[in-house]
């Protein structure tokens, strides 16, 4: 595999930087670096038209690429709904249908993304009176775990929202083995 590397100076106004940061969460001391993923991506995406090897019908197609080469050449983090919402211009709940979309149809190459995002969620809830607490900031994700669960050969209680927030999410504990075992990684 050829290895090209890429160096480049991107002149942007003052308003262009401040919506960048604003949509990537970051300052502007963070800002090249948060950037060098998402140019990584788009011109995979180029590499990718130029070489005739996916050719892009519509414009879904082109978000769900976009999305796809953003989580293969970020840090291994799963974008939020709010995060894919504010870098697409779409709502947040078409910003979690894409993520699930975009997992579906990229399986092969975004499992082990999305395995160990949602490992670390299960691994790291919290327990407490008898339930297991997580905060889960991607509706996508958790609709993921509770395919997980739904699949399960005996049923398991899903994941579900507590009363009182809107991002601390319960999982009981016969739910929580099914899913740490179904998401472990593989042993080195």
């Amino acid at each position: 595999m050829a290895k090209i590397n890429v160096t480049s100076e991107l002149d942007i106004d003052d308003a262009q930087a401040k919506a960048l940061r604003e949509t990537l969460g970051c300052t502007q001391a963070q800002l090249s670096g948060r950037l060098v993923n998402l140019v990584a991506a788009a011109a995979h995406e180029y590499i990718d038209m130029f070489t005739g090897v996916a050719p892009i019908v519509t414009a879904t197609d082109m978000r769900e690429r976009r999305l796809a080469s953003i989580i293969l050449r970020g840090d291994g983090q799963i974008p939020t709904a709010a995060e894919v919402a504010r870098m697409f211009g779409i709502t947040p709940s078409s910003a979690a249908t894409l993520i699930q979309n975009v997992r579906a149809k990229h399986r092969l190459k975004l499992e082990p993304a999305f395995d160990r995002a949602l490992f670390a969620i299960v691994e790291g809830a919290t327990a407490n009176d008898g339930k297991y607490h997580a905060v889960i900031r991607n509706p996508a994700l958790v609709r993921l775990l509770n395919d997980i669960l739904g699949q399960a050969e005996v049923p398991q209680t899903p994941v579900r929202l507590a009363d009182d927030s809107l991002s601390r999410y319960l999982i009981d504990p016969a739910s929580r083995t099914v899913l740490l075992a179904a998401l472990k990684p593989p042993e080195d």
